[in-house]
């Protein structure tokens, strides 16, 4: 964990030199902003308690493997920030340990990447909370509940019309009406989504 005044951080990144090129980062801004130790105790006796964040990069693949699991006292107080596109954000978007979060697309300039972190180390509580975007996902109904969980265990249309006794263009509809309550445009996606959640 690194720790920048007031700020902790965890990265979890399997590319070594994105993580090293982070890390600097980092260093760069905290650095570069606190001149003196007086800034420094000011800042820290200001808001004294710590803000902790994992940094999560995300790779084209990651979806498909295991999420990096996130500590049970992130869950509670902490945010995440993942580098990711924008159909892995919708994908990763309200999964456990992944409801405060802020997604950083791979377009996203250094420039901006920089306030964001000046904003996460330096900014007022308020600031950080305006910064990430608390997402639960909505409830399922039931029908939509059945068809995805069987969809999860990978039955396709025909197998799932089966098994419940509905016809597999009611299929479709409810699990396009639950594709739209996650926010993902493929039933892969929708897939995945769905085996990385724990409960739905």
């Amino acid at each position: 964990m690194l720790s920048y005044g007031n700020s902790l951080f965890s990265i979890y990144c399997k590319d070594y030199y994105f993580k090293v090129g982070l890390q600097k980062l980092l260093d760069d801004i905290y650095h570069s902003h606190v001149v003196n130790v007086r800034l420094i105790n000011r800042h820290e006796s200001r808001y004294n308690d710590y803000f902790q964040a994992d940094i999560v990069v995300l790779s084209s693949r990651s979806i498909f493997e295991k999420l990096p699991e996130r500590s049970p006292s992130l869950d509670r107080g902490g945010a995440v920030i993942v580098f990711c596109t924008f159909s892995m954000s919708e994908v990763v978007r309200g999964i456990r340990g992944y409801e405060n979060a802020l997604f950083i697309a791979p377009d996203t300039g250094l420039d901006q990447i920089l306030n964001i972190f000046k904003m996460v180390m330096f900014g007022s509580p308020l600031i950080r909370n305006n910064l990430f975007v608390r997402t639960e996902n909505l409830a399922l109904i039931n029908k939509e509940r059945k068809v995805s969980d069987l969809l999860r265990k990978g039955l396709s249309h025909n197998e799932i019309s089966t098994i419940t006794g509905i016809t597999p263009k009611t299929v479709s509809s409810h699990l396009r009406s639950a594709m739209q309550k996650y926010k993902v445009s493929t039933l892969l996606e929708y897939r995945i989504k769905l085996i990385h959640m724990q409960q739905f």
